[in-house]
C-alpha cells in the first residue's frame, strides 16, 4: 500500500496521485527477519563498599582469551564476602557453552589463582 506524502491518499499502484498530483508517496513495507548480534563485551566490574581494606562484594564479567582452548570465552564471576559466596561461570563465546562452573562457599574456596602452594 502507498500514501501520497502530501495528501495522504492511499492507493495500490504507483505515478501521480489522482486526488492531489503530486509523485512522491510512503511505501508500506513490513516483514520478519532474523539477526544475530555478536557484542564485544571487554568487560565490567561491579564492587560493594569497602570494609577495612577489602569490598564486600564484587561481580566481573569480561571476555577472555582461553589459552588451553585457544577460544574466546566470558568469564562470570561473582565474590561476596559478607555472605561466604563465590560463583564463577566459563562459556565459550560464540556457542555459550559452559566449560567450566564453580558455585560454593567463598571460605572453602581456595588453591587457586594467587591462593595457589607456591613451589
Amino acid at each position: 500500500m502507498r500514501t501520497c506524502v502530501s495528501c495522504s491518499y492511499e492507493q495500490e499502484e504507483g505515478g501521480r496521485c489522482p486526488k492531489c498530483g503530486a509523485e512522491n508517496w510512503y511505501v508500506d513495507i513490513s516483514g520478519e527477519a532474523e539477526i544475530q548480534v555478536d557484542i564485544k563485551l571487554l568487560g565490567t566490574d561491579v564492587r560493594g563498599p569497602k570494609e577495612g581494606k577489602r569490598r564486600t562484594h564484587e561481580k566481573r564479567v569480561c571476555r577472555q582469551h582461553h589459552r588451553k582452548l585457544d577460544c574466546e570465552v566470558i568469564v562470570d564471576r561473582t565474590v561476596d564476602r559478607k555472605n561466604d559466596y563465590y560463583r564463577e561461570e566459563v562459556t565459550i563465546a560464540g556457542t555459550g557453552k559452559v566449560i567450566h562452573f564453580c558455585e560454593e562457599p567463598l571460605s572453602e574456596h581456595y588453591g587457586h589463582g594467587d591462593a595457589k602452594k607456591k613451589k
